[in-house]
C-alpha cells in the first residue's frame, strides 16, 4: 500500500522529533519505548495485587499478556501488508538513536529501502491494548493508566520511528483488540475486587 503522509502528519512528526526535543526526553524516551518499561510495570503490578490478595489479578495480566500478544501479531501482519517506511528512514533531518547514540540524518539523505514497517505502531497498539486491562485493577487514580498509550506514543515519534497516523492507528489497533479480548475474558472478571 502506498502512503502519502498528509501535512498535519508530518508537521507534527517534526515538531515532536526535530523541535520538541530535550535532554531530559533524551534519555527518557528511549526507555519508555523499551519493552522491559511495558513489561516491568506488568510484573511490579502483578507483584502489587498478589500481595493485597487479589484473586482476579492474575487473570487480568495474564489476559493482558495474551491482549499484547495478538496486538503484536496482528500489526506485524498490518506491518507487512501495507509497507510504509519510517520517517527515519524516508526523511532528512530526523533525529534517531543508533547504536546509544543520538544522530541526525543528513539534509542530503536519500533513502535506498522502499519498502518498511511503519504502519502502525505496534508499541502504541500494545500499550493500549495493556492500558485497557490495567485500568481493571487500578481503582484510584484510574485516569493515570492512560497515561502509559500517550508516553509511549510519544515516544516513538521522538525516536523517529513513527508518524502520527502509524500511533493513532496502533492505538486505535490495540484498543479494538482489548475490547474483544474483554468481551471474551468477562465471564472470569466478574466480581472482581479492583485494587488501589
Amino acid at each position: 500500500m502506498y502512503f502519502s503522509t498528509p501535512g498535519w502528519d508530518l508537521g507534527l512528526f517534526r515538531t515532536v522529533n526535530n523541535d520538541l526535543r530535550s535532554p531530559i526526553l533524551d534519555v527518557a524516551m528511549p526507555l519508555i519505548s523499551s519493552p522491559i518499561f511495558l513489561w516491568g510495570l506488568a510484573i511490579i503490578l502483578l507483584l502489587r495485587h498478589l500481595q493485597l490478595g487479589n484473586k482476579t489479578a492474575l487473570t487480568v495480566l495474564l489476559g493482558m499478556g495474551i491482549c499484547i500478544g495478538i496486538s503484536d501479531m496482528g500489526c506485524s501482519f498490518l506491518k507487512d501488508a501495507t509497507g510504509r517506511l519510517r520517517p527515519v528512514n524516508q526523511l532528512a533531518g530526523v533525529h534517531y538513536r543508533e547504536d546509544g547514540e543520538w544522530r541526525v540524518r543528513p539534509a542530503n539523505f536519500q533513502s535506498e529501502k522502499w519498502k518498511g514497517k511503519s504502519f502502525p505502531s505496534a508499541h502504541a497498539a500494545n500499550a493500549m491494548a495493556a492500558a485497557c486491562f490495567l485500568a481493571l485493577l487500578i481503582k484510584r487514580r484510574r485516569h493515570l493508566v492512560w497515561l502509559l498509550p500517550g508516553l509511549v506514543g510519544y515516544s516513538r515519534i521522538y525516536l523517529g520511528k513513527h508518524f502520527p497516523s502509524d500511533v493513532l492507528a496502533g492505538w486505535t489497533f490495540g484498543a479494538a483488540v482489548a475490547g474483544i479480548a474483554l468481551v471474551l475474558l468477562s465471564p472470569a472478571l466478574k466480581g472482581r475486587a479492583p485494587g488501589p
